[in-house]
């Protein structure tokens, strides 16, 4: 409840809460969303009267901020974080609208991460990010059209060290 009301006008928020209003953190929101895709799915019960409403104005802010990012040159795992949250939004919202902008540009970050220079599958952060957003949307990677990345994972960890044993 406090910390909605750090949210900027734009829909970001500040890294640092002493540093409010500024964000320093263009893409700060664009992590902060799949948060709240969880929060509006598995705790609408907790979100009551004024607080849900307020928190569906903010999911909302943050959504329409992030998705005006979509005309800037994102990093991959930065815009399939912020497609697969609309996508799953517009699932819960039921807006047929907002989950077909975000197939679409989920196709086009495909053809991005397909692509043999695409370096963000040897960052351990940003695999794990890229993984954990797609969840959003499909429940089984490895028959999703992002199998290709689930399959790159699977060659990267170690199932006894339970770690990232890829290129460094």
């Amino acid at each position: 409840d406090k910390l909605l009301h750090f949210q900027d006008l734009s829909g970001n928020f500040p890294v640092y809460l002493h540093e409010y209003p500024e964000c320093k953190d263009r893409w700060l929101v664009a992590s902060i969303l799949p948060v709240f895709v969880w929060i509006v799915r598995h705790f609408p019960a907790v979100l009551a009267g004024a607080l849900r409403d307020r928190f569906q104005q903010s999911v909302q802010k943050a959504l329409d901020y992030c998705l005006t990012l979509r005309a800037d040159k994102l990093p991959v795992h930065v815009g399939v974080k912020i497609a697969c949250s609309a996508h799953a939004l517009g699932k819960v919202w039921q807006r047929s609208d907002l989950v077909q902008l975000a197939d679409a540009w989920l196709s086009e970050l495909l053809v991005q991460a397909e692509d043999p220079n695409y370096s963000g599958w040897y960052v351990p952060q940003t695999l794990a990010e890229t993984l954990a957003s797609l969840d959003l949307v499909y429940s089984d990677l490895s028959s999703s059209p992002w199998k290709a990345a689930w399959q790159q994972a699977f060659r990267f960890w170690h199932p006894t060290l339970l770690s990232y044993v890829g290129p460094g």
